[in-house]
């Protein structure tokens, strides 16, 4: 029942901590090593652990996120033989539930028929069970709601999401349902008690995750978690300047804090930025009472454009020079856009004029991919016994 926290702001080296005890474990002991970081992060992290290393492979070390321990515990313990409910599952079933209680809803009697209301109603119910609130709850809090739509309409959801929950109890099983079984199943599993588990990269937890983290602390070796925030403003936060911008995580430290653990709390105060002007910016980007920067800033330039197109020329003509003048290698140079939709078909259109390779980090339809067409299309041919269109389709 032991936690510790690795409490540092930006580039003070929270994540090299982590990983220098990653490997500096993996040399002593046979027990799992587990990295856990958010769904998206699980390829960069497994990347720099082996580069910044310089090793042929990792072996008894496993990144992963949340979601892909919870499906390991879950095949391990036999707990993934399970009727599970899709999303379009949900859906269907909460618009039957709907259909058959209409007359006894005050505000959503007809809201169902409503393009997406029910998308945007089981997104609902995944939030309500990701935070552990069940029908008692939704009724207590619209007792002390003085406003009668807002209180209709909780009486609404409650009628509604305790009728979800009692035709799916015990038949089907979606993800929230699933990570209560994880939750339930983790002592029971040897793989996570021959563990030291690393948690790196998260700002905030649901309840439920946060469940998952103390089972992880009560039946694993050890926990390590990482938060961006200086230790500092774990007691006295509100004297800081710039607590605003860390009170979501601050938040988080209080919730973990009323986990029942015993925490210990690692400082790292020194910030790793090599450019003095990036340090400065970093202490008072959210400060209300910002120091000013004297010296000449080398390596922060400021560029006004007429529109995006032309920053993004300017932009291209940068970075050709950095590659061509300053030795830069494609993959050393990353660009931070504030609006991927505003500036998307600018950089398709000025890289390729520049003939600079780049990578769009953005979320693909597997669907339209070429090969995933040529696939589908080979197997509806044979499906449907070459039908024209099919063979076109393939051709």
């Amino acid at each position: 029942m032991r936690l510790r926290i690795i409490a540092g702001r930006a580039n003070t080296g929270k994540s090299t901590y982590i990983y220098d005890e990653i490997i500096r474990t993996a040399g002593k002991t046979k027990d799992n090593l587990i990295l856990l970081v958010p769904e998206l992060m699980t390829y960069q992290a497994e990347s720099d652990i082996i580069q910044r290393y310089d090793l042929p492979g990792i072996m008894n070390i496993e990144i992963l996120s949340f979601k892909r321990l919870e499906n390991k515990v879950l095949e391990e313990v036999g707990g993934n033989k399970l009727s599970e409910m899709s999303v379009f599952g949900k859906i269907m079933l909460l618009k039957q539930i709907f259909e058959e209680n209409k007359e006894k809803l005050k505000v959503f009697g007809s809201s169902y028929r409503q393009s997406g209301f029910l998308k945007e109603f089981e997104e609902l119910i995944s939030e309500l069970k990701q935070n552990l609130i069940d029908g008692s709850s939704l009724i207590k809090a619209a007792s002390n709601v003085e406003d009668e739509l807002l209180k209709n309409k909780i009486y609404d959801i409650e009628l509604v999401y305790s009728e979800f929950h009692r035709r799916t109890e015990g038949k089907y099983f979606d993800e929230e349902d699933k990570t209560n079984l994880f939750i339930s199943f983790i002592k029971e599993s040897s793989y996570i008690n021959n563990s030291r588990i690393w948690i790196d990269g998260f700002e905030s937890f649901n309840h439920q995750r946060l469940s998952v983290i103390k089972a992880l602390c009560d039946f694993s070796k050890s926990v390590t978690l990482s938060l961006n925030i200086d230790s500092s403003y774990l007691e006295n936060p509100e004297d800081k300047d710039d607590f605003e911008a860390f009170k979501i995580i601050h938040d988080t430290y209080l919730t973990i804090e009323k986990l029942d653990l015993h925490m210990e709390v690692i400082s790292l105060e020194q910030n790793l930025s090599l450019a003095p002007e990036i340090k400065a910016i970093e202490k008072n980007m959210f400060s209300l009472n910002a120091e000013e920067y004297e010296r000449d800033t080398d390596n922060i330039t400021i560029y006004s454009s007429l529109n995006p197109y032309t920053e993004t020329q300017r932009t291209a003509a940068k970075i050709i020079s950095l590659v061509r003048d300053k030795d830069y290698r494609w993959r050393d140079i990353k660009v931070a856009l504030g609006s991927l939709d505003t500036y998307e078909t600018n950089i398709k259109r000025v890289f390729a004029q520049y003939e600079i390779p780049y990578f769009l980090d953005v979320k693909r339809d597997i669907l339209n991919n070429p090969l995933s067409k040529y696939l589908l299309s080979i197997l509806d041919m044979f499906i449907w016994k070459f039908k024209h269109d099919h063979v076109f389709e393939y051709l």
